[in-house]
């Protein structure tokens, strides 16, 4: 079996002004194969396409393509009777990894975006209110997160005033 190893490469858009960059925003994807790819780091760090890059994505190597899509819209689990209340992101209680490997894909990527936005709460005391994620199962029936977009958030308010008390 023979592979072609690729990359993805995200360009971002260019506001009215021409001058700044739109990072919400993403102008272009362009994938590249190997000599694609090398020529791309031949560049020098000084050309325009440096400045408009967003992110470079390694692929998933498969013979049907770049594996088969699963795609999770996250939507965080408010209290909707106290909005403003911390956010609790239990992926503990979706059940276990290979279970649900085995027999929810889609469910085992809603846990994997639940960890995601728990770790993100605890670093960087951001909560991820809803996105959409991205995942890819390969043929080997490994599952990688790919791409998330159309994230909102909110600061941790009560994380930040705990840090502050210390």
């Amino acid at each position: 079996m023979l592979y072609k190893d690729v990359a993805i490469v995200r360009f971002c858009q260019m506001d009215a002004d021409e001058k700044t960059l739109d990072l919400t925003k993403s102008a272009a994807t362009q994938v590249l194969g190997e000599n694609g790819f090398m020529y791309l780091f031949q560049k020098k760090f000084s050309e325009k396409i440096w400045q408009n890059m967003l992110c470079i994505q390694s692929n998933v190597k498969s013979m049907l393509g770049c594996g088969f899509p699963i795609h999770v819209n996250f939507y965080a689990p408010i209290n909707l009777s106290h909005p403003e209340a911390p956010i609790t992101y239990n992926f503990r209680d979706l059940g276990e990894d290979l279970d649900l490997i085995k027999h929810d894909e889609e469910k085992y990527c809603q846990k994997q975006a639940y960890k995601i936005c728990y770790y993100i709460q605890k670093l960087y005391h951001h909560d991820i209110l809803r996105m959409k994620c991205e995942f890819s199962r390969d043929e080997n029936n490994t599952i990688w997160f790919v791409h998330a977009s159309d994230i909102y958030c909110r600061t941790d308010t009560v994380a930040i005033a705990d840090l502050k008390v210390r």
